[in-house]
């Protein structure tokens, strides 16, 4: 009956097992005589090492000692890599923990400073940093800090500054930059009441998604119907979309898809109107791939 090998062997140490196993015949031992009963294959049928060898690996089921030391050597090998890529995980483990800590000091010295303008230029992030450092930021108040800031910046006098601050809204927010959003859904500048629409609606980048009040949907039917800016009237039909449950937004999407010439809107009002509507039971399945 054959044993398996250790989980980590050792060539020193099955040498050494073969060495006792070759010393215990010698002295007689009944178990070790046993082990080694196959006669050796010499003229002088003398026991040597090499024997103990032999006999050792058959025991770990290897046809010879060679065989033996081919499979712990490749076992070691094996074990010898899965070492070495996990001390290089752990090192980018490492690297990425002080990157996002890095980051994280970075953007909290321009929160504690306050100053906008470098605020906002250490916010330019991709969204997969915004997503690592905001509980962080959570947790040291600093975000509230942040918040602060953009709450300033959404009433500046300069277009581009409520643009970029509302958009920075759609990561770094919390309840307060509900209302400032939705009075920036009457922005003279269409690119204002795009990002406000946005950063009001989405919830996938935020700790906490933002109250829409009970006034939002009229707003929406009210964009989507009327707005200039073919950028927001996609953008108020898509929300539209997922609220569509409610008549006054059914409708609204129907409407759409009966007056709007824009491929986008028309689009997206039937695909929302699509999803209302349940597919007979005998229809068959869309395929999803």
């Amino acid at each position: 009956m054959t044993r398996p090998l250790p989980a980590r062997p050792s060539l020193t140490h099955l040498k050494q097992q073969a060495q006792d196993l070759l010393h215990a015949y010698q002295a007689g031992d009944p178990a070790a005589r046993q082990r080694l009963a196959a006669p050796p294959q010499r003229a002088d049928q003398r026991v040597r090492l090499a024997d103990a060898q032999r006999a050792l690996a058959l025991e770990y089921g290897c046809a010879s000692w060679p065989k033996l030391k081919q499979q712990v050597v490749a076992r070691l090998g094996v074990l010898a890599a899965r070492a070495a890529d996990q001390a290089k995980r752990q090192a980018r483990q490492r690297a990425e923990q002080q990157r996002v800590q890095a980051l994280v000091a970075r953007v909290s010295a321009a929160a504690e400073r306050g100053e906008f303008a470098a605020l906002l230029g250490t916010l330019q992030l991709s969204k997969r940093d915004m997503e690592l450092i905001m509980p962080a930021l959570a947790a040291s108040g600093h975000l509230t800090l942040i918040v602060d800031a953009l709450l300033r910046g959404v009433t500046s006098a300069t277009a581009r500054v409520r643009f970029v601050a509302a958009q920075a809204m759609d990561h770094y927010a919390d309840e307060r930059c509900a209302a400032p959003l939705r009075a920036l859904l009457h922005d003279p500048v269409p690119r204002v009441r795009w990002a406000a629409l946005h950063s009001l609606t989405c919830a996938a980048c935020k700790l906490t998604p933002l109250p829409a009040g009970d006034d939002l949907l009229p707003v929406l039917i009210a964009l989507a119907r009327r707005d200039p800016s073919i950028q927001v009237r996609r953008k108020a039909t898509w929300e539209l979309g997922q609220a569509c449950a409610d008549p006054r937004a059914e409708a609204a999407l129907r409407e759409a898809l009966a007056q709007e010439t824009d491929r986008v809107v028309r689009r997206n009002a039937a695909e929302a109107l699509r999803r209302l509507t349940p597919a007979p039971a005998d229809a068959p399945k869309r395929n999803s791939l």
